[in-house]
């Protein structure tokens, strides 16, 4: 089951139950370009504010051991990649509609590294993260998803708040399309780790949004178009933690 964390007088968290997902519906009538950034941290799976001992590993053997953070269609709680579901945004796991590697969590300093108290680094063996469409049990695009900065090889979630520049890491993509009927999509990515803070505001979110540079997709067609944000984390030993989300309508 989720909770809400008092991380800071200011800052509400809400942490996820293990494997569990968040679906926040939404209602944007006509849009063309839909933005989305979230702060997010990790915490063990006990304690509700402890970055000890979160390395994992195990072979991916379903889609529900992959992670998932992004746009996804609201009335059911199928994990994406599934028959009823669409999903565009952010997945860690293999590339493909087929099972592969290892889904990990290690520690890092950043890069490569398997070692340090810097970041926790959350990745594919084979694939890292990638920006996907999903419609239904079809995969449409799988782009590499942008990284952001220096830390390009997985999503590096903060394990020491002061080496890591902030106890949150804030990750932003968005949805575009043609017209506002139109239903072949895009998923356009500015990173998994733009910005790091201790103060993960949504209006630093909304700052970020606005002016952050955007790596578009080519768009595809989509079935059902997404109406809800969903975040999924398939870890045992972690727990995600959600300080701020934005889902601003730009046009």
């Amino acid at each position: 089951m989720g909770l809400i964390y008092a991380q800071t007088a200011q800052d509400k968290a809400l942490i996820l139950g293990q494997r569990q997902a968040l679906i926040y519906p939404f209602t944007a009538p006509n849009w063309t370009d839909l933005r989305l950034g979230l702060f997010l941290s990790l915490t063990d799976n006990v304690n509700n504010d402890s970055q000890a001992g979160l390395t994992e590993s195990f072979a991916e053997a379903t889609f529900a051991d992959r992670f998932w953070i992004g746009f996804k269609n609201n009335g059911n709680d199928i994990i994406p990649a599934n028959a009823g579901s669409s999903f565009i945004g952010a997945m860690g796991g293999n590339g493909s509609a087929a099972m592969g590697g290892s889904i990990k969590v290690d520690p890092s300093t950043g890069g490569t590294t398997t070692t340090g108290t810097t970041y926790w680094r959350a990745y594919n063996t084979v694939s890292l993260i990638q920006a996907v469409i999903w419609d239904g049990v079809t995969l449409l695009i799988h782009p590499q998803f942008l990284t952001g900065g220096l830390q390009v090889n997985g999503f590096y979630l903060p394990q020491n708040a002061g080496a890591a520049g902030g106890y949150s890491v804030l990750m932003i993509m968005r949805m575009t399309r043609a017209t506002s009927i139109a239903t072949s999509i895009t998923v356009d990515n500015s990173g998994a780790n733009v910005a790091y803070s201790s103060t993960p505001t949504i209006a630093a979110i909304r700052a970020l949004l606005r002016t952050s540079t955007y790596t578009p997709s080519a768009a595809q067609p989509v079935t059902i178009t997404p109406d809800a944000v969903y975040v999924y984390w398939p870890f045992f030993n972690s727990r995600l933690r959600i300080h701020a989300l934005v889902l601003e309508k730009f046009a």
